[in-house]
């Protein structure tokens, strides 16, 4: 049988009840809540099948422009050149990047990534990084833009 995840709660009960007791009742639902992120974290590292990885389309390309984002600290806009076609991309890398230092880098590149606006800016795709929790380091590549990554 499914396990009930929240009480069934009765809208006259809640008119009812002294606020008190509905700030116990929010501070419990609260703690319930990081227990369920804590649990969904732990289910993101769960296998994939080969089929669902292959469906991940990975590419050599260019920076070709680098700008922060306004009124945030950790964006950049990226343009590439994927070899014939140009993409915006909006990436959290500029705590880690001066925009200068990646132009004209080869950078690994998911490009068939559903866009996603972020901040207002569409971006086309997502740019690979490896990060031990306080260093980041893109994922580049020597090999001719629109190369792909298997």
């Amino acid at each position: 049988t499914p396990e009930q995840l929240f009480p069934r709660i009765e809208i006259e009960e809640t008119e009812n009840k002294e606020p008190a007791k509905q700030n116990k009742k929010d501070a419990k639902k609260g703690e319930k809540k990081s227990a369920q992120k804590t649990e969904k974290s732990d289910e993101d590292n769960s296998e994939i099948s080969f089929e669902d990885f292959s469906k991940i389309h990975l590419r050599v390309v260019k920076v070709l422009d680098a700008e922060p984002v306004p009124n945030t600290e950790k964006l950049l806009r990226l343009t590439v050149d994927l070899g014939g076609e140009k993409r915006e991309i909006v990436s959290g890398i500029a705590k880690h990047y001066a925009p200068n230092d990646l132009i004209g880098k080869n950078v690994v590149m998911v490009i068939n990534l559903k866009p996603a606006k972020i901040r207002g800016i569409v971006s086309h795709g997502m740019v690979l990084a490896a990060s031990n929790g306080n260093d980041m380091e893109l994922i580049t590549s020597d090999l001719p833009i629109g190369s792909e990554v298997k």
